[in-house]
């Protein structure tokens, strides 16, 4: 029923009117909706082929919006900022999708190799090295094994770890120790929606350091310098499946100079200045924003951990 009241309604739709507003067709796309000019009921090759030409082909617009994004620091947000922006995907849209992804295959990423040391934070390490102490081991056992795991010896020398930590963190570790996997699974959870709050956060962080421009410059900027970093973070995350913690560590720094270089330059080119001022004022913006986006973190882990 529902299929024949749609080929009526489209049969009301000559070949020179839009199909979804009705509007008279003067080029390849309704200047009333912006709907693409194409057949009611388009082929699989035709499908197939416009996914092609949107996200993958050289030409889509998705393709030109992440190779100006990565290769040409700030030129993208000049672009949308000088009103260039039917040729590239929204910024909000861009942001997301880029971190869908990072979230996504951060989710599938294997824990580290355990024989291995390499800290968890706040000066808390698991692994197996030789300078662990007895408290540290039973943690980095009841993460990988779970808690039932542990001998009594273990569990008495974990209580002792986790009271020695601060007590802000102490109902993390905890709970790290007893359902480490809950606990990541509630932080991943909550992580995407805190750090999407964070763009607009960094754009008011960026006006205090650029006056003069409106508040919707900073946020395209601070927009698409997200998508920028997820990206980063993504390609970090394929190493991480090697297990190995030498070449996740070389990659983690590799990522934080370039994306500490990336600002820089997409700073100048956005907001003009002198280089030695424009790092000043990278600077100063990496700071304080840094520090949101721990404390942010580290609130998401704390919910998580059913902290109080």
């Amino acid at each position: 029923m529902a299929d024949a009241v749609e080929d009526v309604e489209l049969a009301r739709v000559t070949a020179a009117d839009c199909l979804n507003c009705g509007a008279a067709l003067t080029g390849q796309f309704c200047s009333q909706c912006g709907q693409r000019v194409g057949p009611p009921h388009p082929t699989t090759r035709e499908l197939v082929g416009d996914a092609y030409d949107e996200l993958v082909g050289w030409d889509g617009k998705f393709a030109r919006t992440i190779r100006l994004l990565l290769t040409r620091p700030g030129e993208l947000t000049r672009a949308v900022i000088q009103g260039q922006r039917a040729r590239y995907v929204a910024s909000v849209r861009l942001y997301l999708m880029c971190s869908v992804v990072f979230f996504l295959l951060q989710a599938t990423v294997p824990f580290p190799d355990v024989d291995q040391n390499f800290q968890i934070g706040f000066g808390v390490s698991v692994g197996g090295a030789a300078d662990q102490t007895p408290g540290e081991a039973a943690l980095g056992k009841a993460i990988t094994n779970g808690l039932a795991s542990l001998t009594s010896d273990e569990r008495a020398a974990l209580d002792r770890e986790v009271d020695a930590q601060p007590w802000l963190i102490r109902p993390m570790v905890r709970a790290i120790a007893e359902d480490y996997d809950g606990v990541m699974r509630r932080a991943e959870a909550a992580i995407p929606r805190v750090l999407f709050v964070l763009v607009p956060a960094l754009a008011l962080v960026l006006r205090i350091f650029y006056r003069g421009r409106h508040y919707p410059e900073h946020l395209y900027f601070a927009t698409h310098f997200g998508a920028f970093v997820f990206v980063v973070l993504t390609l970090e995350t394929f190493v991480e499946f090697t297990r190995s913690l030498p070449a996740i560590a070389v990659t983690q720094l590799v990522g934080a100079i370039v994306i500490v270089v990336y600002v820089v330059i997409a700073l100048r080119r956005v907001y003009g200045g002198s280089w030695p001022a424009t790092g000043a004022k990278a600077l100063g913006v990496s700071v304080i924003y840094g520090a949101l986006w721990s404390s942010a973190v580290l609130a998401v882990t704390l919910w998580a951990s059913g902290a109080n």
